[in-house]
């Protein structure tokens, strides 16, 4: 979602029951985080969304419930809902599906602000199994906020697919971010299109207060070393322009809230053959949402690719939770922190694997399967290279040529046939040639 979320709302300021002489906190919000307003109402996103871009249309006059509020204020109210959804309609991407739109009246109707707001709820296809009922429970396990996360009913995470440049990754992402408290990234390999796509949005949740940790690995040194630069900046950013996060519980002073390691496929237990990993953990005030897919972190992977993607949405306490935080911090603690030196040593291994893939896009084309032929007698005859016979001594018959290169196993490790190069042979090299008399008898 390109528009920015408010800052959230303490729980403590939000009321377990309706009193009218407690103080508003909306009106805590700056102006500056308004969505939009007019005369009489203004519009904020909630504190506890139940869906992305869930947004709150408030009157600036201080008033428990709809209705009391005045002939004016109502039409006021629902005039500015209409502006709401045309904006969210413009700037939310994929554009929502579907709208919720109501109010809570009285401590008995769940009221829990005693200051009138209807809710502006987006809905997207798929974000529960069965929407029917609409409002009569929306989303039962984000409904009472004040409970603290509930498990969904179905015991498992709502999901959703994205699969390429009609429905990428990037936008489904970027609408999480803000309001952010932990992000998690994992990749087999970074490119810097892949950063310059990320860039933006994970500042602004960095600069929230959020802790980022970005884990790539070194598998066929496919990952770039100019990202990994680039990432050492990041670092270094952070580190500076975050100092508040410096001492908090969990993290180490001078570290920042952007962390980023290397995952190097020799210092892995195990001693692995790939690193094929792609998830994105991210956890905010709602839950939070997991991604494991195919996107890897380039620009064609996150924005114009053709890659499958599932997006969970959940509690951020279930157990799903709780194992990819012990699966991503067992990789985390085998990684290697970045630094100059361990960049450099990276680059110096993926300029070996470059000149591999290099060799290997100019090498010979691998030769087609040849014809199934058949024999008079019916036997099955297959030649690879029809005409071309070994010779195996003096008067003995060639058998089919078959010839193979087998590329270094530090690269594919595939076995791929090649064509026999061609040899201009000497003439006057060969022996004599000896006549045959008729069948059965010697040279004559």
């Amino acid at each position: 979602m390109i528009l920015p979320r408010p800052k959230v709302v303490p729980p403590s300021r939000t009321l377990p029951a309706m009193e009218p002489a407690a103080p508003s906190p909306f009106l805590e919000v700056p102006e500056a985080e308004w969505v939009c307003a007019n005369d009489l109402c203004f519009a904020i996103f909630d504190s506890y969304p139940v869906s992305p871009g869930h947004v709150l249309v408030i009157t600036r006059r201080v008033v428990p419930t709809f209705f009391e509020c005045t002939a004016a204020e109502q039409q006021a109210l629902f005039a500015l809902v209409g502006d709401v959804k045309a904006l969210l309609d413009r700037r939310l991407e994929p554009k929502p599906d579907g709208y919720n739109v109501g109010f809570n009246a009285g401590a008995a109707a769940g009221q829990t602000v005693p200051h009138v707001h209807v809710h502006v709820i987006p809905r997207y296809a798929g974000d529960m199994d069965d929407p029917r009922g609409g409002v009569r429970h929306v989303i039962p396990e984000k409904g009472n906020y004040l409970a603290g996360p509930v498990a969904p009913s179905s015991g498992a995470p709502r999901l959703s697919l994205t699969t390429g440049p009609d429905r990428p990754l990037w936008p489904r992402l970027a609408e999480r971010l803000p309001g952010a408290s932990e992000i998690d990234l994992l990749a087999s390999f970074v490119q810097p299109s892949g950063l310059d796509v990320i860039r933006a949005g994970l500042f602004s949740a960095i600069a929230a207060g959020a802790r980022v940790r970005l884990l790539v690995g070194d598998y066929l040194g496919i990952t770039s070393p100019e990202a990994l630069r680039q990432l050492l900046g990041w670092i270094d950013y952070a580190g500076g322009a975050t100092p508040l996060l410096a001492g908090e519980e969990g993290r180490r002073p001078g570290e920042g809230a952007f962390l980023a390691r290397l995952a190097e496929m020799a210092r892995l237990r195990g001693s692995p053959d790939s690193f094929h990993p792609k998830a994105w953990r991210i956890a905010d005030s709602s839950g939070g949402i997991v991604v494991v897919g195919s996107s890897n972190l380039s620009r064609s992977a996150l924005v114009s690719g053709v890659e499958w993607n599932l997006l969970g949405e959940t509690s951020g306490s279930g157990d799903l939770d709780r194992e990819l935080v012990a699966a991503f911090d067992g990789l985390w603690q085998q990684a290697t922190p970045l630094s100059p030196e361990v960049v450099d040593r990276y680059a110096a291994r993926a300029a070996v694997a470059a000149e591999l893939r290099r060799a290997w896009d100019g090498a010979p084309a691998v030769a087609p399967a040849p014809p199934v032929t058949f024999t008079p007698d019916g036997k099955r005859c297959q030649e690879p290279f029809p005409g071309r016979r070994r010779r195996h001594g003096p008067g003995r018959r060639g058998r089919p040529g078959c010839f193979a290169e087998k590329v270094p196993d530090t690269f594919f490790g595939v076995v791929r046939p090649v064509r026999p190069a061609r040899h201009r042979l000497d003439p006057e090299a060969l022996p004599p040639r000896q006549s045959r008399g008729p069948r059965g008898c010697g040279p004559v």
